[in-house]
């Protein structure tokens, strides 16, 4: 699945609490976020950090699937978030994951570290969806 990012490094504080199975968090604002879908990380840089993938936004909620892994898989589930819990966006330990399997699939069993290019397709016109 293609994921959205922006270089602006939005954030936002939860304005009601969240349980470990909600799906829907509200925040202050969306303002700066992508485009669906993304990933946030909600407590970043503490025991409570998760990450999660928005799959819609609707006013200043976010519709989320919690506790991705860092294959990209969703649990979910993840901790429960208090009112003011920090909300960034970022990218996760699946979208290198993900890419470095994708090379990897890709690579040439008789010549390792080299990549084989689809063929029909000049590497001039790939592109990042081709390949994931």
């Amino acid at each position: 699945m293609k994921m959205n990012y922006t270089n602006r490094g939005p954030s936002a504080e939860l304005m009601a609490a969240a349980s470990g199975t909600a799906t829907t968090l509200v925040v202050d604002t969306v303002t700066g976020f992508p485009a669906t879908p993304f990933y946030i990380i909600i407590n970043p840089d503490s025991d409570q950090e998760e990450v999660a993938r928005v799959t819609t936004t609707s006013g200043t909620s976010l519709i989320v699937e919690r506790g991705v892994t860092d294959t990209g898989s969703v649990l979910n589930t993840g901790n429960a978030h208090a009112v003011g819990s920090r909300v960034i966006h970022g990218a996760v330990a699946s979208d290198f994951n993900n890419l470095a399997a994708v090379f990897e699939a890709l690579e040439d069993p008789n010549v390792p570290g080299t990549v084989l290019v689809p063929i029909g397709k000049p590497v001039s016109g790939l592109i990042w969806g081709d390949l994931l």
